[in-house]
């Protein structure tokens, strides 16, 4: 049989898409030149003893421009040393980078829109889950502008009051955007007098938070959860959540890939690592590893104790784990075949684990960090890749 002849179009597109590649390699190799000055100082913030030579370091980073799809240059370097791949024990070849692995989820997301939108829109989120009996924070609604102090909206658009709201609401409430991650932008409000209340810690007049609230995105706002009081031993402040991943194996079940506690820091109300939160590794029973870091920190220096309460983190279980991961499993389920990771953000409370959110898009770099290279799932990930193109 003859083969049918090449698109000419589709050819020169191959062609420009590979000089383009090769192009941004070679400037690359340019930054890379120009930063070296740079990326050995940073190299020099670690313990000389624990990590590679500066000119070990600029040589691999060489090698991550020749041979991975990881540009741009700036986002090499941030993953690069988040990771800890600096450190002697490490080998870059074992671990994906952000850029790999985001360009071959979001082809696979493509593929499967409607079910991804669900696992990002915190409110289509919501509905979602406890509509099939898995347990999330009570959501009052929308957090907006009034006249003279912000008006929750709810589902059904009923309109109350913030301060209605705190007084049947005793342990506060708390409000994040629709659609951003990191913690950022996130409010822990707590009751306060007749002219205001408690925002982060910080006493707000109802008119001074209403006006804040002037240009901000939507905010959604739910109760305030009540963690197991093992956790909350670590910072009270923040809710200290688990961050689990699910994948599927080859055969097509859901199983437990990694997991990690992270445990805000400094009287936040947040515990994410962007936001300057400590995150520790946990093994499949539930037990903290030695140390912990913040990744988001250059250097990421280790810590075997919590910065603020001092207590130890090795050896520490956290409760109602394996209930965690149960719940994971069952609400991964509750999705198709081609929805292959999912990274989920898990509360422990005295009464058992809830999930807080999901996040299909979550960053890789913590979990490297903490659990080493997830180059056998990125692989997984590019086969799943190709089966769900040969099937949509």
């Amino acid at each position: 049989m003859s083969r049918m002849p090449a698109n000419p179009e589709i050819e020169r597109f191959r062609v420009f898409r590979k000089l383009n590649m090769e192009r941004k390699r070679w400037r690359a190799y340019g930054k890379c030149w120009r930063a070296a000055d740079h990326i050995r100082h940073i190299n020099s913030l670690y313990p000389a003893e624990q990590v590679k030579s500066g000119e070990e370091v600029l040589a691999e980073f060489r090698r991550i421009i020749r041979e991975r799809n990881a540009l741009p240059f700036r986002d090499i370097v941030s993953d690069y040393f988040r990771i800890g791949l600096n450190y002697k024990d490490r080998k870059f070849e074992d671990f994906v980078l952000w850029n790999e692995w985001d360009s071959t989820r979001k082809k696979l997301d493509r593929l499967v829109t409607h079910e991804i939108d669900v696992l990002l829109i915190k409110p289509k989120q919501n509905f979602f889950f406890t509509r099939r009996g898995i347990p999330m924070p009570e959501r009052l609604g929308v957090l907006v502008r009034g006249d003279a102090q912000p008006v929750i909206i709810s589902a059904n658009n009923e309109k109350e009051l913030l301060a209605e709201a705190l007084n049947r609401y005793e342990i506060g409430l708390f409000s994040k955007p629709y659609d951003t991650c990191g913690g950022f932008c996130c409010m822990k409000i707590l009751p306060g007098d007749t002219s205001g209340c408690l925002v982060n810690g910080q006493y707000r007049s109802w008119l001074e938070l209403n006006d804040s609230l002037q240009g901000f995105p939507p905010l959604l706002i739910e109760q305030v959860v009540t963690q197991h009081a093992k956790i909350s031993a670590f910072h009270m402040q923040s809710i200290n959540t688990l961050r689990l991943w699910t994948i599927r194996d080859n055969s097509g079940r859901i199983c437990f890939l990694d997991g990690i506690i992270r445990i805000g820091v400094g009287g936040s109300c947040t515990d994410n690592a962007k936001t300057g939160g400590v995150c520790v590794g946990l093994d499949h029973e539930g037990v903290m590893g030695d140390w912990g870091c913040c990744v988001y920190k250059i250097p990421s220096l280790i810590m075997d104790r919590h910065p603020d309460s001092g207590l130890i983190f090795k050896g520490t279980k956290i409760p109602g784990f394996q209930e965690a991961v149960e719940l994971i499993i069952r609400a991964h389920e509750c999705f198709s075949k081609h929805v292959f990771a999912i990274a989920w953000d898990v509360a422990v409370t005295q009464k058992g684990p809830l999930i807080i959110e999901s996040n299909p898009h979550g960053g890789t770099a913590t979990m490297q960090r903490m659990h080493g290279g997830w180059m056998f799932v990125y692989r997984r990930l590019q086969k799943q890749l190709l089966k769900t193109k040969s099937v949509c």
